[in-house]
């Protein structure tokens, strides 16, 4: 994840490379959060990056993990999943585990069809006899 001025210039400063999905700025405080990878056998963390603005310059300080949680996960929505109050608490949309495994099936089916030459077939049935 980086921070870039909008519309620029500026550089494109690097917050994390450990991936990240959906980040949120800090309501009250020089705070950024994201959601990252939990490591081995953990669920997702959500993470805490502190920030100092010097001049026009961004300087991140070095990620915290703050706690780990599963969530609906990211790309379930165009919004974030969870949101900060300006008190610094967590609000957080949880996946019920047996929809989340039936989405999960669907989004990462085990088995996948592909159908060849399909047009020729459309065209085929759409012909009049």
């Amino acid at each position: 994840m980086y921070v870039q001025p909008y519309p620029g210039p500026g550089p494109r400063v690097t917050v994390t490379n450990g991936g990240a999905v959906e980040p949120a700025w800090s309501k009250n405080s020089n705070e950024l959060f994201y959601m990252g990878p939990g490591g081995p056998g953990k669920p997702p963390a959500m993470n805490a990056v502190p920030f100092t603005l010097s001049g026009t310059s961004f300087v991140p300080g070095k990620p915290v993990v703050l706690f780990n949680q599963n969530t609906l996960g990211g790309g379930t929505t165009v919004r974030t999943t969870y949101d900060v109050s300006a008190e610094g608490r967590f609000l957080m949309n949880q996946a019920i585990a047996e929809a989340a495994q039936a989405r999960a099936s669907k989004i990462n089916p085990i088995s996948l069809r592909f159908v060849l030459n399909w047009t020729q077939e459309v065209q085929r049935l759409l012909t009049p006899r």
